[in-house]
C-alpha cells in the first residue's frame, strides 16, 4: 500500500507578535510599579524621617515587583522547535545568547514504540472544588530515548496518529494516568516500555472531559516509585537544609543591622529598656516573617528551628549593639532578652500554625474538599 504524505507537524516556543506585545505590557506595568514603590518610600522618608522604617517595606515591594517583571520579559534564551515529517521527528534547540545549537532526531526506522495514555491534570478553582481535566499524553520511544507531547483534543491526537501509524512498528493505547510517571522522571529513570495496553484507541474519547474525581489509575511500577520517592525526599531535605542556612544568614545580617542602627536610636524607658515605636514595629515585623517565609512551610524542618532562629537573633543583636556602644549610648542588653523572648514566642506559634496549615491543606487537597 502506498504511504500517504501529510504536511509536517511543527511547533515553536517563539512568541508571535500578539503574545510578545502582551508580555511587554505586563513587564512594563511591573517595572513601573517597582519604580513607584521605590520613589514613594524615598519620598515619605524625605518629608518625615521618623517613618524611615517604611522605606524597607517599599524596597521589599519594589524588589518583589522587579522579580515578577523578570518572568514576563519576552526574551527566550533558548529557542525550541520540532517538526514531524515523512522521515521522523526532528527537534532543534538554539541558545540565543551563545548561538549554540543542538539537535535530536527520532527517525522512523529507529522508533521502537508509540505510547498514548491519559494525563489527568488537576485544575485549581478559587472558592470551589478542584476538578480534573483529561488530556492525552503521547510518548515516542526510540532506543532508550523519549519524546513527550501533551495533546488537548482528539483532533490533535489524530493528526499525530495518521502521521505515525504507517511508519512505526507499534502504537499502544492505555487508559492509565501517566502524569505521575512523567513527574517521577525528574528523580529517576522510568521505563515506559513496561506499560501494558491495547492497539485500540481507548484514549480519544476521554480527551477534553472533566470530572471532580480522577477517573484513571496512575501507572508507576512499585520499584520505580520507591526510587523516585527516595530521590525526591533526598532533594527536599537538601533544599530545606539550604533554606535553613539562608534563613540563619538573613537573620544574622538583619539583627546586626538592627543592633547597629535601629536599637541605639530607639527611645528608652526609665529602666533603659527600648520602647516599641512604629518604626521598630515595622522593621521588626518584617524581620519576624523571614523564617516564616523562607523556612517554616518547608518539609523536613526541625522542631528546634525556632530556637536556633532566636539564638541567631540574640547573637546578631549582641554584636551590633556591642559595636554601637563604642559610639553612642545603647539601651540595656536586657532589651535583647526581651526581643529574643518575643521572637521565640512568635516563631514557635508560627511554626505550629505552619505545620497545622500544611496538614489541613494536604488533607483537603487529597480529598478534594
Amino acid at each position: 500500500m502506498e504511504k500517504v504524505s501529510y504536511e509536517p507537524l511543527t511547533y515553536t516556543n517563539v512568541l508571535n507578535d500578539k503574545g510578545r506585545r502582551l508580555f511587554y505590557v505586563i513587564f512594563s506595568v511591573c517595572v513601573m510599579m517597582a519604580i513607584f514603590f521605590l520613589v514613594l518610600g524615598i519620598y515619605l522618608v524625605a518629608i518625615d524621617p521618623n517613618v524611615w522604617g517604611l522605606l524597607f517595606l517599599f524596597i521589599f515591594m519594589a524588589v518583589a515587583m522587579g522579580i515578577v517583571a523578570s518572568f514576563f520579559y519576552p526574551k527566550r534564551r533558548q529557542v525550541y522547535h520540532y517538526e514531524l515529517n515523512d522521515s521522523g521527528l526532528h527537534q532543534y534547540w538554539e541558545n540565543t545568547k551563545t548561538g549554540e545549537t543542538y539537535e535530536v532526531h527520532f527517525l522512523f526506522e529507529d522508533i521502537d514504540e508509540v505510547i498514548i495514555g491519559i494525563a489527568a491534570n488537576r485544575v485549581h478553582v478559587p472558592k470551589r472544588r478542584d476538578f480534573y481535566r483529561f488530556d492525552g499524553q503521547l510518548i515516542i520511544s526510540s532506543q532508550g530515548r523519549y519524546f513527550m507531547e501533551r495533546v488537548y483534543s482528539s483532533e490533535q491526537l489524530n493528526e499525530w496518529v495518521i502521521r505515525l501509524k504507517n511508519h512505526v512498528p507499534n502504537i499502544t493505547y492505555t487508559e492509565a494516568n501517566l502524569l505521575e510517571a512523567l513527574e517521577a522522571r525528574a528523580y529517576t529513570e522510568i521505563d515506559f516500555s513496561r506499560i501494558q495496553g491495547t492497539s485500540d484507541d481507548v484514549v480519544s474519547k476521554h480527551i477534553g472531559k472533566e470530572s471532580v474525581r480522577n477517573l484513571f489509575a496512575s501507572w508507576l511500577p512499585e520499584d520505580m516509585e520507591e526510587k523516585a520517592q527516595a530521590e525526591k525526599e533526598k532533594q527536599l531535605r537538601a533544599n530545606t537544609k539550604k533554606a535553613e542556612k539562608q534563613t540563619y544568614l538573613s537573620l544574622l545580617v538583619f539583627s546586626i543591622f538592627m543592633g547597629l542602627f535601629l536599637l541605639p536610636n530607639a527611645p528608652v524607658d526609665e529602666d533603659n529598656f527600648i520602647e516599641i515605636t512604629d518604626r521598630i514595629l515595622i522593621v521588626y515585623g518584617i524581620y519576624l516573617f523571614i523564617p516564616v517565609i523562607l523556612l517554616f512551610f518547608r518539609s523536613y524542618t526541625k522542631w528546634y528551628n525556632p530556637l536556633l532562629c532566636c539564638l541567631v537573633t540574640a547573637f546578631g543583636l549582641g554584636i551590633g549593639m556591642t559595636v554601637a556602644a563604642f559610639v553612642v549610648e545603647i539601651p540595656s542588653f536586657g532589651s535583647i532578652v526581651m526581643l529574643g523572648a518575643l521572637s521565640l514566642l512568635f516563631w514557635i506559634l508560627a511554626y505550629v500554625v505552619a505545620k497545622l496549615f500544611k496538614v489541613i491543606a494536604n488533607f483537603m487537597y487529597k480529598h478534594n474538599l
